[in-house]
């Protein structure tokens, strides 16, 4: 993140004092973006969330937290 700042910093494509919050926000985006993606993921089988219930939430789970239907690695 700080190398990508700089580098757009020295390119003058933005201010130096901007560049690293800019940057930042971009990247805090992105990995809330990824996570809701992963958190909505439906399973096909039971057409509930495949890695969480109401009072969990298992990213690395191996197979549905409510059928068992297991992940396909590909």
């Amino acid at each position: 993140m700080f190398l990508l700042s700089y580098a757009l910093a020295s390119a003058g494509l933005v201010r130096q004092d901007v560049s690293l919050p800019v940057i930042a926000a971009l990247w805090v985006g992105a990995i809330a973006w990824s996570g809701m993606r992963v958190a909505g993921f439906v399973c096909p089988r039971c057409r509930r969330p495949f890695f969480g219930k109401w009072y969990f939430f298992k990213p690395l789970s191996r197979s549905c937290v409510h059928c068992d239907l297991p992940r396909v690695n590909t």
